[in-house]
């Protein structure tokens, strides 16, 4: 009989966007790649390999604050709540 695979939990932690002062979800994980995404009531999660240099992503996070904002302003014009 085969064992099921595992599925291992990603480490997470709720941090402040630099300058902006909105609240992001970070994920790490095992991937490679880093993503950055807004849901319609403005929830922000931003997912990074877990060897990734904090420097890098506050260098991430700077070069995305322009775009954070437009997307956060007009997901409040279009959902009020």
């Amino acid at each position: 009989m085969r064992q099921k695979k595992q599925i291992k939990v990603t480490n997470y932690q709720t941090l402040m966007y630099p300058d902006l002062g909105y609240p992001y979800e970070l994920r790490k994980s095992r991937g490679k790649s880093i993503s950055l995404t807004i849901y319609p009531n403005n929830f922000i999660i931003l997912r990074i390999p877990n060897r990734m240099p904090k420097n890098q992503v506050i260098e991430f996070l700077q070069e995305r604050k322009s775009w954070v904002q437009a997307k956060f302003q007009d997901n409040k014009k279009h959902n009020p709540k």
